[in-house]
């Protein structure tokens, strides 16, 4: 069954449903931060009264969250600027977040040859919440 949402009906850059349903996710996991109305503001680059910070331990969740919101936005053309800005304002550079978006899929890293990285059973809950909430089958 296909659960693919089509986000482009708004002119937020990501839709407050799926704003919402990663607030949900995220709140107190991966982020700190206040009212979901502010995570909602923050991740459509306005204004917000409180502060969005990564909690410690979780870049490589929240990269990976990062990079399928950003295939997901209502404005596909505002892609690199809202991820560039999501980055920044997430105190996450880009080597990093490049080097590890894909952690929590158990991809193999190419500088240690076979080796897998990310299965824990947390990564494999994380990811599976975050594709639900996007709409990925």
């Amino acid at each position: 069954m296909n659960n693919h949402v089509d986000y482009s009906l708004t002119d937020d850059i990501v839709d407050v449903e799926l704003s919402s349903r990663i607030y949900k996710i995220c709140r107190n996991r991966q982020f700190r931060c206040g009212r979901g109305s502010d995570f909602v503001a923050f991740v459509n680059l306005e204004e917000h009264d409180t502060d969005v910070s990564v909690i410690q331990g979780e870049k490589s969740r929240v990269c990976y969250m990062l990079y399928q919101v950003s295939c997901h936005l209502n404005q596909p053309s505002r892609r690199e600027e809202w991820l560039t800005a999501m980055l920044d304002m997430l105190h996450i550079e880009l080597t990093h977040y490049k080097a590890h978006y894909m952690d929590v899929c158990g991809v193999k890293h190419r500088r240690e040859g076979s080796h897998v990285r990310g299965l824990s059973k947390e990564n494999k809950i994380f990811r599976q919440q975050i594709d639900d909430a996007i709409g990925i089958s």
